[in-house]
């Protein structure tokens, strides 16, 4: 069974999480015919800036970071 952990983001993971968040919603609104390829990325940057105004700091949010540990598991490969 795995052991889910989560801690606070730290600032450069909080950075790759709006970037890749970004990259993301920018390609979606493009692919829908929403927003101009070469201003959607930073028209993503700009709403979530909005959302976050102090980043980490941003009053009334916690942003934490999680991850999965499994436990050590067996194996048993012939007959028997």
């Amino acid at each position: 069974m795995a052991e889910l952990s989560v801690r606070p983001m730290t600032d450069v993971e909080f950075e790759r999480w709006q970037r890749h968040l970004a990259e993301e919603f920018a390609a979606e609104q493009v692919a829908a015919g929403n927003w101009a390829a070469d201003e959607a990325l930073q028209h993503a940057l700009d709403g979530n800036a909005a959302l976050l105004p102090d980043g980490l700091a941003t009053e009334g949010m916690l942003l934490l970071k999680g991850y999965a540990r499994t436990a050590p598991w067996w194996a048993r490969c012939g007959s028997g």
